[in-house]
């Protein structure tokens, strides 16, 4: 699979995954992010890594300001914000080193 397409499609499982685990909690969420690693695995792992990472991330906080916006409000927000944050820089720098390492060529669709 082309790395655009593999970093898409797993972009799409992070967001799921953000869903899974705001619906049914962190160990369902847990469990598929487990279970969709064996795409992250073969292919282009950086970039399958980076789209599901930065997935997972960007929906989480949408769900959290969502939340937010809607006048809900949780005692401690900190360890929830810090369950998108982490894993949306991580993302951020797993796409960042894949660039950089592989130059224009990661650009190619």
């Amino acid at each position: 699979m082309k790395p655009l397409a593999l970093w898409i499609v797993c972009f799409v499982l992070g967001v799921g995954d953000a869903l899974l685990t705001g619906l049914l909690g962190v160990i369902f969420g847990g469990i598929f992010f487990v279970l969709a690693l064996p795409l992250a695995i073969r292919g282009d792992r950086a970039a399958a890594l980076s789209g599901l990472l930065l997935g997972f991330g960007a929906m989480w906080l949408g769900l959290m300001a969502r939340q937010s916006a809607t006048g809900g409000q949780l005692d401690n927000p900190a360890p929830w914000a810090i369950l998108g944050v982490v894993p949306l820089a991580l993302g951020l720098l797993v796409a960042l080193a894949r660039i950089v390492r592989y130059g224009r060529a990661a650009m190619r669709v």
